[in-house]
């Protein structure tokens, strides 16, 4: 994961990831189950918690800064 980041950069943002990897775990199981509390079909409720919340990162990544190869981590913050 380290090799994502600039060099300076990359124990912050590895750590930043694994910290927010168990947080979205924990919201989305509590989604899916307040989904599957008021009787949601379980299809339905796995789309809507896990599916739809994937496609969408996946989109705000499209939208993301391109970072070319060899720029400093001063020019590519501000």
């Amino acid at each position: 994961m380290g090799e994502s980041f600039p060099t300076r950069a990359r124990g912050t943002g590895v750590a930043f990831v694994n910290a927010m990897g168990p947080i979205g775990g924990i919201a989305g199981a509590a989604l899916l189950t307040s989904l599957l509390a008021v009787k949601i079909n379980m299809s339905i409720a796995a789309i809507l918690a896990g599916g739809i919340p994937t496609l969408l990162s996946g989109l705000l990544l499209i939208g993301a800064r391109r970072i070319k190869p060899g720029m400093k981590l001063e020019d590519i913050i501000f």
